[in-house]
């Protein structure tokens, strides 16, 4: 039987017998930014399976093996996309195509050598960002401001040239997202830079890991990274992200 998780508390018990991962450190995150009052985000829990979901603007996690209770439930409350592991994916959700990402851990070493900024002017790293990705600067600024001021993320960019996001460290992992070049800077090594600058700050302290598709493996294997595993993202309405 599916429960809602309505407290801090009831979360770390609900998390307490699992090992850190993604997925975890996903949902712990969303808690420390956004607590559990606000009517777009929501916890889960399936006591008997063990899951963990956390349900944010209509994208879910799932942390732990998802049985096909939580499928059924996940479904029936009108989730659009969702975050999970192969395993989980095979037993709730394999009728649906979903792209296999990587799961990459930074295994480089320190260089030494960081010349990153992290208080750039939000408008200065949209500009970054667009180019990259087809991103809104008011979705964006919404949820990274808000995650920023409360501890979780942290934006860093080199020169006004490159960025590069830490979403979260939390239980000894970090996960870095939203790396991108300014166009008219590309192919000069500012990509290698911003991954290799953020990974061996973060690296001190942290696990590093990145999610990516298949055309960026070689592009993070290179500047120190390892697949580490496997996850899929679906999306429930359209089928393969």
């Amino acid at each position: 039987m599916i429960k809602q998780i309505f407290s801090e508390e009831e979360l770390k018990l609900a998390l307490k017998d699992r090992t850190p991962d993604i997925y975890s450190g996903k949902i712990k995150a969303l808690g420390k930014a956004y607590g559990f009052s606000y009517p777009f985000l929501n916890f889960y829990n399936n006591p008997e399976s063990g899951t963990v979901l956390s349900v944010y603007y209509g994208s879910a996690v799932v942390c732990g093996a998802c049985d096909e209770e939580t499928g059924l439930f996940l479904r029936e409350i009108g989730v659009a996309e969702i975050l999970m592991s192969e395993e989980s994916y095979e037993n709730a959700f394999s009728d649906i195509e979903a792209k296999r990402l990587h799961i990459m851990e930074y295994k480089g070493e320190n260089s030494g050598i960081s010349l990153l900024s992290s208080d750039t002017p939000y408008e200065k790293v949209y500009e970054i960002l667009k180019d990259g990705f087809d991103i809104s600067f008011d979705d964006w600024y919404t949820d990274m401001c808000h995650n920023v001021r409360h501890g979780v993320s942290e934006i860093f960019t080199l020169g006004g040239k490159a960025t590069a996001s830490k979403m979260f460290s939390v239980d000894g992992i970090s996960l870095i997202s939203l790396v991108a070049v300014k166009n008219e800077h590309r192919r000069k090594g500012f990509g290698n830079s911003i991954i290799r600058s953020v990974s061996e700050n973060l690296a001190e302290n942290t696990r590093v890991y990145v999610i990516c598709k298949d055309e960026l493996v070689p592009f993070y294997s290179k500047n120190g990274y390892k697949t580490a595993g496997y996850c899929r993202q679906i999306n429930l309405y359209t089928g393969e992200r």
